[in-house]
């Protein structure tokens, strides 16, 4: 193989290496330099210049990322919120069991007034029951909420934790 003189990006020491070759060590200041061919020939790149770049690559890369998922939990989120508040709007404005239970109420009261003791206690078992079901379609929204914010809160965080490349260069420092 032929041998091609080059300089060391880091020092400006003559090197020389066989054509083709593609990574070298300088040996006066034994930097690890990539070979690269150009316009004017051959030239020597820092390897640590190049895996700095990489890094700061990746990161911004995997930050757009984390963005994008954030953004799009926030739009389905919306869409579920618009879905769960007209569902329940709906349910609110037509619920035969909301017109129901007030009328069951006031037949309780009404009964029990008029000493019709068990049928009160009857009609006040059935609002009651219909109660904690309007309450429950109430909670599921607020449960719908809080696993939505319990997710971007965990995507938000991953945003700020160190990638795996930050934590193998700290690990080894």
């Amino acid at each position: 193989m032929k041998l091609v003189p080059i300089t060391c990006a880091q020092c400006d020491a003559p090197l020389r290496i066989n054509e083709g070759t593609s990574f070298v060590v300088c040996d006066h200041c034994e930097t690890q330099l990539h070979v690269q061919k150009s316009q004017e020939g051959l030239q020597t790149e820092i390897m640590e210049e190049i895996l700095h770049r990489t890094d700061a690559l990746a990161k911004e890369v995997n930050a757009l990322k984390a963005e994008r998922r954030v953004k799009s939990l926030d739009r389905r989120w919306r869409s579920r919120r618009r879905y769960l508040l007209k569902k329940n709007e709906a349910e609110t404005q037509a619920n035969p069991a909301a017109v129901f239970g007030g009328l069951t109420i006031f037949g309780a009261v009404a009964a029990m007034s008029s000493d019709h003791w068990t049928l009160g206690i009857m009609l006040l078992v059935i609002a009651a029951v219909l109660a904690a079901a309007f309450i429950r379609d109430k909670r599921g929204i607020e449960k719908a909420r809080e696993s939505y914010r319990r997710r971007r809160r965990k995507l938000i965080g991953s945003m700020k934790a160190p990638s795996a490349a930050q934590r193998g260069t700290s690990q080894s420092a």
